[in-house]
């Protein structure tokens, strides 16, 4: 008999009364049941911890953690030490999945027992009402990438759509407290140097974009440093160099827009090609000058 693999949903919450019960809803309604739920309550100041008790009181497979307010890694965190089962997924508190969510990543993960980690395609919901497809094309419903640090293949990846083995996570690292965007961006790539990345070419995640969880209004100085990513061990060392440096022109850009003229620089001195363009100096000096 083939492996049913069972999935702990990890479920951050800080002012999400407005769609917690939906993301719940989705929950509740899938095909696989072979899972758990997650709350974190991360010292949220609404009903939320209330809504969250009564879930965990109701319904066995749920359970809720309590924090003062540490940042959504910190919660996640706190989810993940908790968490009992094969799979880990990240469900943001005021997104949704499609009914066969979990049944589709079962299947995916039992067709390719190699991936340690996957995603799926998602709808992207706006405040203003529109609405947008984001699947990305492949052969056949299930599949693997290869290389996800391609950019045309990151774009595909979202956290509420994302899950991962939870052993290649542990050994991959946490996610890291205190950097409030780009957090799971560090998680992703860390991961992604540890197994192959498995995608289901159908929009099972519904994403809500400009709320409090997908907005994009975090202080410059709170993102991940990118630069890091240079020292990884991944096996696509091209696709790894352009992806950072795409990463790290966005932040320079960024600082530049807000006048921290410092920031963009040292910015800029951690780039590959500030380097490239020092050695090459460097180079031409002792050639030109110093002989």
């Amino acid at each position: 008999m083939k492996k049913q693999y069972s999935f702990s949903i990890i479920v951050p919450i800080y002012r999400a009364e407005k769609y917690l019960m939906h993301t719940v809803n989705s929950l509740l309604s899938q095909s696989y049941k072979k899972f758990e739920v997650i709350f974190i309550d991360d010292g949220s100041p609404d009903n939320c911890p209330l809504i969250c008790d009564n879930l965990s009181a109701k319904y066995s497979f749920m359970k809720v953690i309590h924090q003062n307010n540490a940042g959504v890694s910190a919660a996640r965190n706190a989810g993940i030490l908790q968490a009992n089962n094969d799979i880990i997924c990240f469900l943001d508190a005021d997104d949704e999945w499609s009914n066969d969510h979990l049944e589709k990543l079962n299947t995916l993960f039992v067709r390719y027992p190699e991936i340690g980690s996957a995603s799926t395609g998602r709808y992207e919901e706006y405040s203003d009402g529109h609405c947008e497809t984001i699947v990305r094309k492949q052969s056949s419903e299930f599949g693997i990438i290869d290389d996800i640090l391609i950019l045309s293949e990151f774009g595909h990846l979202r956290t509420s759509s994302y899950c991962v083995k939870k052993e290649i996570l542990l050994k991959a690292g946490l996610f890291r407290v205190g950097i409030k965007r780009g957090e799971d961006v560090d998680v992703i790539v860390r991961v992604a140097c540890f197994a192959k990345h498995g995608y289901i070419a159908l929009p099972l995640t519904t994403y809500r974009v400009g709320t409090i969880y997908n907005s994009d209004n975090a202080p410059i100085d709170s993102y991940f440093p990118f630069y890091e990513f240079y020292n990884l061990d991944y096996p696509y060392k091209k696709s790894l160099l352009i992806f950072t440096g795409f990463l790290m022109q966005g932040r320079i850009i960024a600082n530049i827009k807000a006048h921290k003229w410092k920031t963009a620089y040292f910015c800029f001195r951690k780039t590959k090609i500030f380097q490239y363009i020092v050695l090459r100096g460097l180079r031409y000096i002792k050639k030109r000058v110093l002989k």
